[in-house]
């Protein structure tokens, strides 16, 4: 070990000439670099004390943590490695091994905070969760509790490598993919249908798909490993590359070596930098598909273009316009492509997303929500940041986006949307037709918007609608604490705790839809033709078509808060955790583990069978987790 080192501080660690290491010929060492007594969140990296300090990080520490991980170092030409501390920390330090031949340094298979796939994008936060958004086909977008310190993305399943060396894996598992087997890894890398990863003595294994032999390693050891579509290459400690999986394009005939670090792909080429820190690609290398030129630290390959880090930090890409335009200027330190987008991670650790935004792959939400909402209209969300700045994202259906002014409360639906300026009065964007978008004059403490129409509370607990006539024109007289709008009626919670609901004028519906049951609730929620409510006691009740056409009762669990889906029920249990039912099988996915603080979620199934169903909740950290299968004409999200 090397002991307590300082905030900023460069340790140079003599390692040639060391115990069994010998004085000449070793140009990298295996180290297991473990981090203890962090005082804050941050990093360290190893690098060869005659280079540059390399952007990529080898450990992510958290106060508190005793984080591991094992690195292939190369040396310096007197025989040092330099280890770089960005805040105070205990090191210990092992050597496990050591390397003859001209190898990468930190085993080029740089640790990514980002990862990309399909229609989707992954990153980890300061924290070292894992935060997802985009399409959320397998559960892609909703990634598994706990912490990482590397992130890989395959076509449609991600894979990160935890604190303790074992892999975990999410998404799609058809092909066996998204299982790890057992046992501790130096590196990872996602493919289509396969994943590969490096043990820390340099071997390599790969499991999943195997139609076209992707997951038959040839023995040996290695210092880096990437997948592609099909395929997969590695890394010798000589710096040549071996290649292994579909050959139709040449992806697994490489060029003569040597390389220093490889690139995953979304396609059937593969990519690797020179020493001279140039780009060759082969397999599939049309001109599309071709490497940017000059010096390049990092390379990110998409399944239409190609993007690459630039040594002074800036992006340049190449390929199919519309996926590759020109990148946004500044620095990065780290960049993924999915198929059609690409993102960049800068140096103070924000993100920068570019491309095909059709599932919001490219456009990551922030991670400080306070308050959020959806509609029952489409796969598309709001929510509000710690300051009140709304933003939204998804497949939005509004036309305009959000107004720059800050908010204390919104609410959404299929075509509008409208918040509360922190003076009370109202504002509202998106399709007005019948005025729903047109909030009046007054302030308000909270609002609600249906399908056509929005109702607001006003200050002196009176409810003003305006919008569509059949739910908007005649709300009772009262006074209420708490408003929730339906597809097309809405529900209110009375000073004294009973509720009230009105909407369409059709006895039919008015009779199942808005008529509540008795006594005193706490909470009111609607969706679509369905309301609950929250009881003292913290129970729910719950009334409209799935209670009326299958006889379907709420679960018996008690709740701090509700969310009514339009064939069931969402809710935060007293313990934090989050739980939803249905009338309609199969039930709205299984929410994710851990805790929330509040919840909001839609299916409309009841009225449309290819409607969406799925469920956002906020968790303590406010980081949005969403869930559920997303439907749009006919495309999973």
């Amino acid at each position: 070990g090397i002991g307590q080192r300082r905030s900023g501080q460069v340790t140079r660690l003599q390692v040639a000439g060391r115990g069994p290491i010998p004085d000449s010929g070793v140009d990298a060492v295996m180290m297991n670099v473990t981090a203890v007594d962090a005082a804050n969140p941050g990093y360290a990296v190893v690098y060869p004390c005659d280079q540059n300090r390399p952007n990529a990080s080898n450990l992510n520490p958290q106060p508190g943590d005793v984080e591991p991980n094992a690195v292939l170092a190369k040396l310096a030409d007197d025989g040092t490695v330099c280890i770089y501390t960005h805040i105070a920390m205990h090191l210990v330090i092992d050597i496990t091994g050591y390397t003859f031949g001209d190898v990468a340094a930190d085993a080029g298979s740089p640790t990514s905070r980002i990862a990309a796939g399909l229609d989707y994008t992954c990153a980890l936060r300061s924290d070292n969760t894992a935060a997802c958004w985009g399409r959320n086909d397998h559960g892609l977008a909703t990634p598994p509790p706990g912490t990482f310190t590397s992130l890989t993305g395959g076509s449609n399943h991600v894979c990160g490598l935890r604190p303790d060396g074992t892999a975990t894996c999410w998404g799609r598992n058809d092909s066996g993919q998204a299982t790890a087997p057992p046992g501790t890894y130096a590196a990872i890398t996602a493919g289509g249908g396969h994943t590969c990863a490096l043990r820390p003595d340099g071997t390599a294994t790969c499991w999943g798909g195997n139609g076209s032999w992707q997951s038959r390693v040839p023995s040996g050891n290695f210092t880096a490993i990437a997948a592609g579509s099909a395929h997969a290459c590695a890394l010798r400690a000589s710096g040549v590359a071996a290649c292994w999986g579909d050959d139709a394009v040449g992806a697994t005939a490489p060029p003569a070596g040597p390389f220093v670090s490889l690139s995953e792909t979304q396609s059937t080429r593969a990519c690797g930098l020179r020493p001279d820190e140039t780009a060759t690609c082969w397999g599939d290398t049309s001109e599309e598909y071709s490497a940017p030129h000059g010096t390049l630290t990092a390379l990110a390959l998409g399944r239409w273009h190609t993007c690459g880090l630039r040594v002074d930090g800036t992006v340049s890409c190449s390929g199919t316009s519309f996926v590759a335009p020109n990148p946004p200027g500044g620095s990065f330190t780290d960049i993924v492509a999915g198929w059609d987008h690409t993102c960049g991670l800068r140096s103070d650790d924000t993100l920068s997303c570019w491309g095909r935004d059709s599932f919001g792959q490219a456009t990551p939400p922030a991670s400080d929500f306070v308050a959020m909402a959806t509609s029952a209209g489409g796969p598309a969300w709001c929510g509000l940041s710690a300051d009140g700045a709304p933003s939204c994202w998804g497949l939005n259906p509004w036309d305009t986006p959000p107004p720059s002014a800050t908010l204390s409360a919104i609410a959404t639906s299929s075509n509008h949307v409208c918040g509360i300026r922190p003076d009370g009065t109202a504002e509202c964007w998106g399709h007005d037709f019948w005025g729903q978008a047109t909030p009046p004059d007054g302030t308000f403490t909270d609002i609600t918007a249906g399908r056509d129409f929005t109702c607001g509370l006003r200050t002196d607990g009176t409810v003003a609608c305006w919008g569509r006539s059949f739910a908007a024109t005649n709300p009772p007289p009262g006074t209420f604490s708490a408003l929730s709008a339906g597809e097309e009626h809405v529900c209110g919670l009375h000073t004294d705790g009973t509720i009230s609901c009105w909407g369409r004028a059709d006895a039919a519906f008015f009779e199942t839809h808005t008529t509540p049951p008795p006594g005193q609730f706490t909470a009111i929620s609607s969706d679509s033709l369905h309301s609950c409510g929250l009881r003292p006691d913290g129970t729910a009740d719950c009334w409209g078509e799935p209670n009326r056409r299958y006889g379907w009762e709420p679960p018996s669990d008690e709740f701090t808060s509700i969310a009514a889906t339009g064939t069931g029920l969402c809710g935060i249990r007293t313990d934090g955790t989050a739980g939803c039912w249905s009338s309609l099988p199969p039930d709205l996915a299984t929410a994710p583990p851990g805790t929330f603080t509040a919840i909001v979620a839609t299916d409309d199934r009841e009225s449309d069978p290819a409607a969406e169903s799925y469920a956002c909740g906020i968790r303590p950290d406010r980081s949005i987790t969403c869930w559920g299968s997303l439907v749009r004409d006919g495309v999973v999200l």
